[in-house]
């Protein structure tokens, strides 16, 4: 805006004194002065009015400043690595890949997480070339693919039932009836701290393992198919007579977390197929082989 109002004041001031045409005529506060004045008054230097005064002889209306231009600047030709462009083809080759396309909507679904993450993966997939900053890559992903959205849940069980049931039943209550609402409230608020008890109950425990140094164990699992955990769909194959009438395999993907490892791993996830009839089954399969894994695992770094 400054250099667009030093633009005008050229445009009006050029040419005031009719002795000599090409005289630029400054003015303060509707005072005439001269240019060293107009200089220690204003605080704007040679350099701003050269630049003004050259826009105004090549016929400039306007002055757009750089950053007015945003984060579009970054595709402008430079010698340098055009990291703005590099961050948009990785995350639509992400999408590609991982994204869930339906025909029915104009989004794109990724699993659910945080965009530090992927930006991470993005760092660690470029090998030690030149990568985006964090602002450049968040901002590519904002600006140039809004379509590409981080899934809001992991599956369709993380919501709690009982939550679910108390706010309906407050959503039904009507206002007049104040001590069944204030009941309500103070219920679904009992529910609240016992979860959150529950959870600190858990964390305590898994603590105390890990500072056990390995004498203390402790897991926690849960089994997920294919039908509730989010993943990509592949929209191009549910016309096909596979998916129509073949009997397709199910995959499920069982994860369990265990503190108070010394030496292995943590986190332990198992790809199994939907071949025994209850999950508890598999999943007790599952801890078994895990335990037997971990035992010798711990036994071989101890």
């Amino acid at each position: 805006m400054r250099r667009e109002g030093l633009l005008q004041m050229f445009r009006h001031g050029h040419g005031c004194d009719g002795a000599d045409p090409d005289r630029m005529c400054y003015s303060v506060m509707g005072h005439r002065v001269c240019k060293t004045a107009f200089v220690r008054i204003t605080g704007i230097g040679n350099w701003s009015l050269q630049n003004a005064r050259e826009s105004f002889r090549s016929g400039h209306e306007s002055s757009l400043s750089r950053c007015e231009l945003g984060y579009a600047h970054g595709i402008q030709p430079n010698s340098k690595d055009n990291t703005y462009i590099d961050a948009r083809s990785w995350l639509e080759y992400y999408a590609d890949k991982f994204g869930d396309h339906s025909p029915m909507e104009m989004t794109t679904y990724l699993p659910k997480g945080r965009k530090s993450t992927v930006y991470a993966m993005y760092v660690h997939e470029r090998g030690g070339k030149a990568v985006a900053s964090l602002a450049v890559f968040l901002a590519a992903w904002r600006f140039e693919l809004p379509w590409l959205i981080m899934a809001p849940a992991l599956c369709n069980f993380v919501h709690c039932g009982v939550c679910d049931y108390l706010r309906d039943q407050i959503d039904r209550c009507p206002r007049s009836a104040s001590a069944y609402l204030n009941a309500l409230i103070d219920r679904l608020g009992s529910h609240f701290r016992f979860q959150a008890a529950q959870r600190l109950a858990m964390d305590q425990i898994a603590e105390r393992c890990n500072q056990s140094e390995g004498k203390r164990w402790i897991l926690t699992i849960d089994k997920m198919d294919q039908n509730a955990i989010w993943l990509p769909t592949k929209w191009s194959m549910m016309r096909t007579q596979l998916y129509r009438n073949g009997e397709r395999i199910h995959v499920a993907l069982i994860g369990t977390w265990w503190s108070g490892m010394a030496s292995s791993a943590e986190i332990h996830l198992r790809t199994v197929f939907e071949d025994c009839k209850h999950g508890a089954d598999m999943q007790c399969s599952t801890v078994m082989q895990n335990f037997h894994e971990k035992v010798l695992a711990e036994k071989t770094c101890a």
